[in-house]
């Protein structure tokens, strides 16, 4: 249940995003790159650069507070592997193992996170496959599938996605050990 949550602040957080100036730089960088300075950004508390690394098209809100209120919540966010990046022509798939902290019970949650993104204006940037025109989005899904057949075709990325569902299997061990919280009548 706290995977899912954690996982779905992790997806709100990306929704609640636009594009806005900030002091964060993402010329010359590649798409792995940038989600890996998203994440320092985060672990920062750099709420008010966060819209910066949203595509134009991503839409949601662009005000730092609403990021920070559902990003309350996460204690820290570290990418553990970058399973993957494929690029074709504007558009990029990166795929990763993550650890998230929990700032309320100190529990970390693995996962499995996917970033799409497009590069604007020379920079990558977020994407939501939705706001893409079908061709883009059909190139999008071509990313997908062949990261899909990387993992499955490389026995070490195959070990470490073991791993990874060995850590969660440990985490949730841990959160039902703990003693269950009064529920008020």
């Amino acid at each position: 249940m706290k995977r899912a949550v954690v996982s779905w602040l992790l997806t709100v957080a990306f929704f609640l995003s636009g594009c806005a100036s900030g002091s964060i730089h993402l010329q010359g960088k590649n798409p792995e790159e940038v989600v890996r300075l998203y994440y320092e950004t985060v672990n920062h508390k750099q709420y008010e650069s966060l819209p910066y690394f949203f595509s134009d098209s991503f839409g949601g809100s662009k005000k730092a507070d609403d990021i920070r209120k559902k990003l309350n919540d996460i204690d820290s966010m570290e990418i553990i592997r970058v399973l993957g990046t494929q690029i074709k022509d504007d558009l990029a798939h990166v795929h990763a193992s993550v650890r998230v902290k929990d700032r309320n019970t100190g529990r970390y949650d693995y996962n499995f996170a996917q970033y799409d993104l497009i590069k604007q204006n020379g920079e990558w940037r977020f994407v939501s496959i939705e706001s893409l025109d079908e061709g883009k989005q059909k190139i999008l899904l071509d990313l997908w599938k062949q990261q899909k057949q990387l993992v499955n075709s490389d026995e070490t990325v195959r070990e470490h996605v073991r791993w990874i569902e060995e850590q969660r299997r440990k985490s949730y061990r841990e959160a039902i050990k703990q003693e269950p919280v009064p529920v008020s009548e």
